[in-house]
């Protein structure tokens, strides 16, 4: 006999790719959620939205950061705004390549002597 035992994780996993847009793999083959209490499930739930908030805020504060320092000095290099932010290189080309697919930023020119271009009004973020 299989040893299947109740959880909340495949929930808490749906509802983190549903909230964060995680990518947790939605299998519930030794998984298997018991009824829960509404308060249970409300718990859950208003944990996964308490998260979802800190996570956006935090994001778009980082972001707000990024654009205000391109705004500042549209020709500054990936690698002077990983200092001037204190993220790491990686980290600086990860939002840069984010806005860029969202097209609210976007390359002018080389890499040595380009600059960037803030597009649809990002500057004024809050």
């Amino acid at each position: 006999m299989l040893d299947i035992q109740s959880s909340t994780l495949p929930l808490e996993h749906f509802l983190r790719n549903v909230i964060l847009g995680t990518n947790f793999e939605l299998k519930n083959r030794r998984l298997h959620i018991l009824s829960l209490q509404k308060e249970d499930t409300a718990s859950i739930a208003n944990e996964m939205f308490i998260e979802a908030y800190q996570h956006s805020t935090t994001h778009n504060h980082e972001t707000k950061k990024l654009i205000d320092a391109i705004h500042n000095n549209p020709k500054i290099t990936q690698a002077e705004l990983a200092v001037l932010q204190g993220y790491s290189l990686s980290k600086i080309k990860r939002q840069i390549a984010e806005l860029q697919s969202k097209g609210l930023l976007e390359r002018i020119g080389g890499r040595k002597l380009g600059s960037w271009k803030i597009l649809d009004g990002l500057e004024l973020l809050d």
